[in-house]
């Protein structure tokens, strides 16, 4: 019989595990913020449909100050040197 000791088996093994999991997680986290996103679109939408001026003018203003606020640096400077996959 073969006996197998414990440092045979490679550590990346291991660390591809953990890294699909950190994948899946990732994607399932993902997906369900652009769920909430096209929610949030189409409130919107219904919003603009009631033809108030006020209420146009505001959520414009509301999506300056946000894209503002929080918008990457990555946004405002050009894409990074390093090889960044957003989709």
């Amino acid at each position: 019989m073969f006996r197998i000791a414990s440092n045979q088996f490679p550590a990346t093994d291991v660390k591809k595990i953990q890294k699909g999991k950190a994948t899946i997680t990732k994607r399932l986290i993902l997906t369900a913020l652009t769920g909430i996103q096209y929610g949030i679109a189409g409130l919107v939408m219904l919003l603009l449909m009631t033809y108030s001026v006020w209420v146009f003018i505001s959520i414009v203003v509301g999506y300056t100050i946000s894209y503002f606020l929080f918008s990457s640096a990555e946004e405002c400077h050009g894409p990074s040197t390093e090889s960044v996959t957003c989709h």
